[in-house]
């Protein structure tokens, strides 16, 4: 290319099949450099970004930086924590042990971007004299929240002003400046059956070994410790070998049966959902090692036979997942508000958003007019919040979920569901606090699943069936035996079958028998859970009548609906298991418009003609 050529940044990603814009003269003096700026994408396997970055430095003579930045702004946000941070850097000492070992290095450094790039315009490797000019940056796209988009918007104005290109690579299907969802999947799917990436044989002699702040902790970064010790282990190989196990071990067979119920997740499901949000591995080596397997099953005999006659269908409902996990991060990608607000407006002061705000009391402003009633209603808020917080809710598989999730950062689906189901329609609380909260506890977390799933969960978008899952149906559902609750509630441990759903009615000489006395070893329900769901159902039903609200869900389905047709869905819709399954994770629910109501004995509340069709429907998991 010639020297001096135009280079503009491309925070879209539209220039993902340009040529690198390198002063050829210059870079064969070896004056200049490219970086790959690791993110959500540190790992060897199918990352195009390095590949691509090291195919080009090398066709022009530059080096190489690879680079991991941590981002002040971003890593002390709320919704960061110290268990995001243990995994990221487990990644990054694997991928810098792997570099290494090709002769190769890792740099990182803390700070803020663009400043960071304006420090590394110019560097040198340690020892050597020569200094390298930056001239463009490798990296994926993101769908992040609200801090990144600032960076994202903050890069692209320093790029153009430096002369640096930065050149983006799309990884989950995601599309930038989406102008409508028609033929969405059809082009996801043809992003995920593109050759995938192939790793560097070598980088020795092209790495520049710059100045590097080495792995860096909570005590250097400001961020609380608060490591969890169930948590797992981040990093490249642990990745692969869960994806190895989930096929070839055959892990995945019985998986639409096994996604539901938190005592089979723990090895029905996937497990591979933090490795994506973190890039230790690529959706699309996960999309295309099910898929083979898939085809294989079609043609050998033996292998199908080893298995049950479900893991087809299995497979297929674990693919469809894939592609509703980036469905889900294109709602954020195309209306990013959708993190602090309602994606429906005609909900809009449905809940009390600020009832965090101070120590209970009714803001500043509001104060003069503020009734007693607010006032007590505010206060009331805040201790439901920090019962369902801490697990204390009088619910028993409430509390065990939230117990259990703060001790590892991961839970099923279902479950997670049931937790936001419950927080928002319950209790009440508006999606905006407990979804900071629970952000922060997902090992997981992925800003674009994570709101638009809340906000799906909390009856806020306008187009999804109001879902109330009954905490006592779910026990019943998926831990008759109560062994799930006994382990993270120790309390009723020694609580009669009888009554493990439903504690608060043992009989006093029961309760003393099991050691548990409600009001001392556990609460008891911290609401009334019939009145709850008839005031939540009347509250929506209402708003949902309103002409206001019909137009304002006319308008978010056209933008964010989704186009497959249900002939589409067939082959998962068989499978107990919807590709509605999804929310931070992949072995989980995403959307369905059949969705149903989780309310067990309030069923007899919905007319017989909803009833049929539920029954016809009862095939659906999430349903």
């Amino acid at each position: 290319m010639a020297s001096g050529c135009e280079v503009a940044a491309d925070p879209g990603g539209r220039n993902a099949g340009a040529g690198l814009c390198v002063d050829t003269k210059s870079a064969k003096s070896g004056g200049e450099y490219v970086m790959v700026w690791l993110r959500k994408d540190v790992r060897f396997l199918d990352n195009e970004a390095l590949s691509e970055a090291v195919r080009d430095a090398k066709r022009v003579g530059a080096k190489v930086l690879l680079a991991y930045f941590y981002e002040e702004d971003i890593v002390q946000r709320p919704d960061f924590a110290s268990c995001h941070l243990k995994f990221v850097n487990e990644g990054l000492r694997e991928f810098s042990a792997k570099a290494e070992s090709l002769g190769g290095y890792l740099i990182t450094k803390k700070g803020t971007l663009p400043n960071l790039f304006e420090q590394l315009l110019t560097t040198n490797s340690e020892g050597e004299d020569t200094v390298f000019r930056l001239k463009a940056i490798y990296t994926h796209e993101e769908t992040g929240n609200s801090a990144m988009r600032l960076r994202n918007e903050r890069v692209a104005t320093w790029s153009k002003k430096a002369g640096v290109q930065v050149k983006y690579f799309n990884q989950t299907g995601v599309t930038k400046n989406l102008t409508t969802r028609d033929g969405w999947a059809k082009k996801w799917r043809q992003l995920m059956d593109r050759p995938s990436s192939k790793p560097p044989e070598t980088l020795r002699g092209l790495c520049i070994n710059a100045d590097s702040a080495g792995l860096l902790w909570e005590e250097e970064l400001g961020v609380f410790r608060d490591r969890k010790p169930e948590a797992a282990c981040g990093g490249e190989s642990l990745a692969l070998e869960l994806l190895k196990t989930f096929t070839e071990g055959k892990r995945s067979v019985g998986y639409g049966k096994n996604v539901s119920s938190p005592n089979t997740a723990w090895e029905g499901c996937s497990r591979l959902s933090p490795y994506l949000t973190w890039g230790h591995i690529s959706l699309r080596t996960v999309y295309k090692t099910v898929k083979r397997l898939r085809e294989r099953l079609k043609q050998d005999k033996a292998l199908k036979a080893s298995a049950q006659s479900s893991w087809a269908r299995d497979l297929s409902s674990f693919e469809a997942r894939l592609r509703w996990r980036s469905h889900f991060m294109q709602k954020l990608e195309d209306e990013p508000s959708m993190e602090t607000e309602n994606l429906c407006r005609a909900y809009d002061g449905m809940r009390d958003r600020h009832f965090m705000d101070g120590d209970g009391a009714i803001g500043k402003k509001e104060n003069e007019t503020a009734s007693n009633a607010d006032m007590q209603n505010r206060r009331a808020s805040q201790q439901k919040f920090a019962a369902w917080c801490t697990g204390n809710t009088g619910f028993p598989m409430v509390d065990a979920v939230m117990r259990c999730l703060l001790l590892g950062g991961w839970i099923n689906f279902r479950m997670r569901a049931m937790l936001v189901s419950f927080a928002s329609y319950t209790l009440w609380l508006d999606w905006r606090e407990t979804s900071k909260f629970l952000g922060k506890h997902f090992l997981d977390y992925e800003p674009g699943i994570h709101y638009p799933q809340f906000q799906m969960q909390s009856g806020t978008t306008g187009i999804n069936a109001l879902r109330i899952y009954n905490p006592t149906k779910q026990v019943t559902d998926h831990d008759k035996e109560g062994t799930f609750i006994r382990r993270y509630v120790p309390a009723l441990s020694e609580v009669p079958k009888r009554y493990i759903a439903e504690p608060w009615k043992m009989p006093e000489a029961v309760q003393k028998k099991s050691g548990c006395i409600i009001g001392e070893e556990y609460p008891p329900p911290i609401v009334d859970q019939s009145a709850a769901y008839t005031f939540a159902r009347k509250r929506i039903g209402d708003i949902r009548k309103q002409e206001k609200s019909k137009e304002e869900s006319k308008r978010v389905y056209v933008k964010h609906g989704s186009r497959k047709r249900p002939s589409d869905r067939r082959s998962v819709r068989k499978t107990k298991a919807s590709p509605a399954e999804s929310i931070s994770q992949v072995d989980s629910n995403a959307e369905s418009s059949h969705g149903k109501s989780e309310s067990g004995n309030h069923g007899s509340r919905v007319n017989s003609r909803t009833k049929k069709k539920r029954k016809k429907l009862s095939r659906f998991p999430g349903a």
